[in-house]
């Protein structure tokens, strides 16, 4: 079969979240202060092998999958035969399709966003293949998670936590826009966390170029903001996710219509999308990462 359960795949998964989560704390560990008898040299050193190892064991997924075992887009339009999205990016990639930067087209929902296939021509253009799209690509994903857990995570965190970040990553092998979307977000995140607002806006919008999707983290912020200024925050969040459970619900026929007016309304054929499965989850998600320590 094509699509089967592995368990070497997912244990070897679980060994590299396991990877990754030792690293983020000993990142934690060299971010406090800085003991008498080790210099500032020493503690640069540490936190850049750290790096190094997050870094290359997450980069390892992408950089060494073979999706050759999945069938190409030329024969999967030709026979009817599935297969998955990184096959037809890449079919996109070489094919030289870019919608480009159209501002208002991009306002209204109405094409593609352009920023991943801008990014594969300009790499294409300078003779790179597309091992060294997936290289930059996910290299900017990793990075943009770094920044999330240098800026934001606390030595209380609560590691278990970092499971949906992990189980995000993976989906973005096949999700790639999306998962370059997120990434940006959370880098967002990271930036808001050090109050440096034009940098983290400047995040949103790329992450925004990357997949509209990244608008469901935006109202995230929202809540967020409303959250933070509550003086019962655990109360705040359920009735912000009582309200938004609500109004999908109330509301799905009129939110389904304006889906059916953007890109997205090919999602709407056949039960694949409806509006109560997909903006409760990804609210509650987003409402969970802002408050972890709070609830």
């Amino acid at each position: 079969m094509l699509y089967e359960w592995h368990w070497t795949t997912y244990l070897l998964y679980v060994a590299f979240a396991f990877v990754t989560v030792i690293c983020i704390r000993r990142l934690k560990r060299t971010s406090g202060c800085i003991q008498e008898y080790r210099s500032q040299v020493v503690i640069s050193q540490e936190r850049l092998i750290i790096f190094f190892v997050f870094f290359a064991t997450l980069m390892i997924l992408p950089m060494f999958r073979n999706l050759d075992l999945y069938p190409s887009y030329d024969y999967s339009v030709a026979t009817g035969v599935r297969t998955i999205d990184p096959q037809a990016y890449v079919w996109q990639f070489l094919s030289g399709q870019n919608p480009g930067f159209n501002i208002k087209s991009m306002l209204t929902l109405s094409q593609t966003e352009p920023l991943l296939y801008s990014l594969a021509a300009l790499i294409l253009s300078f003779g790179g293949g597309i091992q060294t799209v997936w290289f930059v690509v996910y290299g900017i994903v990793v990075l943009c998670y770094w920044i999330f857990f240098r800026n934001t995570v606390e030595p209380e965190f609560n590691y278990a936590l970092f499971l949906p970040f992990f189980a995000h990553y993976l989906y973005s092998m096949i999700a790639i826009r999306s998962g370059l979307s997120f990434a940006f977000f959370y880098a967002a995140v990271g930036y808001l966390k050090k109050d440096r607002k034009l940098i983290a806006i400047l995040m949103l919008a790329l992450g925004f170029s990357s997949h509209y999707l990244i608008l469901f983290g935006v109202l995230g912020l929202v809540f967020d903001y409303f959250i933070r200024k509550s003086p019962n925050k655990k109360q705040m969040v359920l009735l912000l996710f009582a309200i938004c459970v609500a109004a999908t619900v109330l509301f799905e026929v009129y939110a389904t219509n304006i889906i059916a007016a953007t890109k997205y309304r090919t999602y709407l054929e056949g039960g694949r999308m409806t509006v109560i499965g997909q903006m409760p989850v990804l609210v509650l998600f987003v409402l969970i990462l802002f408050n972890y320590d709070k609830l």
